[in-house]
């Protein structure tokens, strides 16, 4: 007797399949806890629509709500470039990439359209055998981020205070100090949810690309024609839920790669005096390790926490993805007698198809962001 395809339930069970449903509703809700709440902080999430006349409102109020904040930004953008530390810009403009992808996630149907996608295609078996896979995941990127997060508004706010090279003193500096902390907590608290958005929705898809696969190999109906083409729809169903963040999550990928350069442009700048002498420290010894922290702390922190989390999603989904295809090839090179020509058919023809496509890959300024373009990028310099 062989196992159902892929779904492993029996759906002559309706309570089972009802408890598996409610199971995945569950876990996909509770990767978003956090980051719904970020955003209902902000008041950047989009309103019901349980009444068009409060909705239309809200709709007004909110785009007036914008236009206010981008107002406010470009204020602590003027005051940052002219009153504060490089780096603190640099963060500055690096976190306001997250404020808006944040932006688009709460206000695009992607947010709404993305889980029944995900339960449509798979009916979430892969979040709900792996969630403590996930969330792990997601709470170690939200922790991470944010001891990060509060350890730079303080050096932030210790710095404006004591060190004196681009003070606020012309201006009214507890006004000032305590409008651009509450700008720079606004835009690192994007940070964390918008990173946290990042690697939990890609755990989300990994796990599902993982649990297919081990459904695949557990199957023994895979000779079968019609069963091996079950699991290439689904395959390709998953591949369809990650193409609906994939430019999104694409161009916010590839702008943080600028600006962690930058970051890591700006360590190494900040570093080099330090190590050859060339440069005079204050005598304050509280200065000296605020101007560490600031110079040397910040730019390597938050950048380098936030590539290494990226870049490990990125790994772990392409992992995922290529296991079907390795399996596949495997069921070719296979001498399984109960096997005829038309499962050779799709099993060459789906393979052949995902070798060509890059519909399950991230970009990264356009180039395909896979494992073999990162050894090619981390090997260039020798």
């Amino acid at each position: 007797i062989f196992s159902m395809p892929f779904v492993a339930v029996s759906f002559a069970n309706h309570d089972h399949t009802n408890f598996l449903h409610e199971k995945a509703q569950s876990t996909l809700t509770h990767t978003d806890v956090e980051i719904s709440l970020i955003s209902r902080l902000l008041c950047i999430q989009r309103p019901s629509l349980s009444r068009k006349r409060v909705h239309s409102a809200f709709q007004w109020i909110q785009r007036i709500y914008f236009i206010l904040l981008g107002a406010l930004l470009i204020v602590a953008l003027i005051l940052l470039s002219l009153h504060q530390s490089s780096i603190f810009l640099l963060t500055y403009l690096s976190s306001l990439i997250d404020l808006i992808l944040l932006i688009w996630w709460n206000q695009s149907s992607v947010h709404d359209r993305f889980p029944v996608c995900l339960l449509d295609a798979t009916s979430g078996v892969g979040s709900v055998k792996r969630r403590k896979s996930i969330g792990t995941t997601q709470k170690f990127t939200l922790t991470t981020l944010l001891v990060l997060s509060l350890f730079y508004i303080l050096v932030f706010v210790l710095s404006s205070i004591f060190l004196s090279d681009k003070s606020l003193h012309q201006l009214n500096p507890l006004l000032a100090l305590s409008f651009l902390v509450a700008v720079i907590s606004i835009l690192l608290f994007s940070t964390v949810a918008a990173t946290t958005l990042f690697t939990t929705r890609l755990s989300l898809i990994s796990s599902e690309f993982h649990t297919h696969s081990d459904d695949f190999i557990s199957d023994g109906n895979t000779f079968q024609t019609c069963v091996s083409k079950h699991y290439a729809l689904i395959h390709s169903k998953i591949i369809n839920v990650f193409s609906k963040v994939r430019q999104p999550f694409s161009i916010w990928l590839s702008l943080h790669f600028i600006f962690d350069f930058i970051h890591f442009h700006f360590f190494l700048k900040n570093l080099l005096p330090i190590l050859e002498s060339s440069r005079t420290l204050p005598q304050d010894p509280v200065q000296i390790l605020l101007l560490i922290s600031r110079d040397l702390l910040l730019p390597l922190f938050i950048p380098l926490t936030r590539l290494i989390l990226s870049f490990a999603s990125v790994h772990r989904l392409q992992v995922a993805s290529r296991r079907f295809t390795r399996h596949l090839v495997s069921l070719l090179c296979t001498e399984n007698k109960m096997m005829n020509d038309q499962t050779y058919l799709v099993c060459m023809t789906y393979t052949t198809h995902l070798q060509s496509s890059s519909d399950h890959h991230l970009r990264l300024f356009g180039l395909i962001l896979n494992s073999d373009f990162l050894t090619k990028v981390l090997l260039f310099p020798l």
